[in-house]
Formats: C-alpha cells, structure tokens, sequence
C-alpha cells in the first residue's frame, strides 16, 4: 500500500504499547499514525522491509525504539509535518521548496514509504482487533 493511499488511515491511528520500557512509560499512546511512521523511520526497521499485520509484535518493537531515539514530542512534530507534506502531495502542492524540507526530515523516500506501510498495516491489525471485540452474539 502506498504511502499516498494510507495517510488517511494514518491519520486518525491509535495505537498502545503496554510493554513499554519503563524509560518511555509503562504505556505509551501514539494518536498519530504518521507519529508512528517518524519512529519507524528513526528505528532499526530494515530498509528493506515489507509491512505485515502479522508482525505487530516486532512493529511495536521498532515503534518503541525510534520514540527511544527521537523522544515523544519529536516524534510527533515529525508526524505533524509528513502528514502535511503527505496532503500537500495529494493535493499536488509540493513544490520545490517543500520537496527540499520533506528531504531533510526524511532523506531516504522508499524507506518513509515503508515506514508509513508498517505503520498502517499496525492500524489495520488495531481496527480488527477493536471490530473483533465489538462484535457481540447476534440477535435471533
């Protein structure tokens, strides 16, 4: 899945991750899907890595790490600023200028790309998840 096609189901992603380290807080809540892409980017995750929901447990794993590396409040300014830059594009307004900005946060394009793909394929597993315990006996 293109980053393009996911942004909007990035943007409204919450995601929890109890076993925390204690360093971060013992649980540590991202509201921002692109936040959680900024991490990915910032993390250990291969470059060449392809998004599976069958892999949260090691998204997780990687989520915390780049939160480790960057700290919350970047991570969500990192957020902030791919979500924008991901409408911009949608919209066909990433110019020159904005390009350049976008190329300093995240200099490697395919890896973003991943990052945003891992990132959803987590909201994705989430939103099942969430369905799943929502789904109660059905009424004859």
């Amino acid at each position: 899945m293109h980053a393009t096609l996911t942004a909007p189901l990035l943007a409204a992603t919450v995601v929890s991750f109890p076993q925390a380290p204690q360093r971060i807080a013992p649980q540590v809540v991202l509201s921002s899907g692109t936040a959680l892409a900024a991490a990915l980017y910032a993390s250990d995750m291969p470059n060449t890595y392809r998004a599976s929901s069958k892999d949260a447990a090691q998204i997780e794993t990687w989520i915390t790490q780049g939160i480790e590396r960057l700290g919350l409040d970047e991570a969500y300014r990192r957020g902030r600023f791919l979500r924008h830059f991901n409408l911009l594009m949608i919209e066909g307004k990433d110019g020159p200028d904005v390009r350049a900005a976008y190329r300093q946060y995240f200099p490697r394009a395919r890896r973003i790309d991943r990052a945003q793909d891992a990132a959803a394929a987590l909201a994705v597993r989430s939103l099942n998840i969430a369905g799943a315990a929502h789904e109660g006996p059905v009424a004859a």
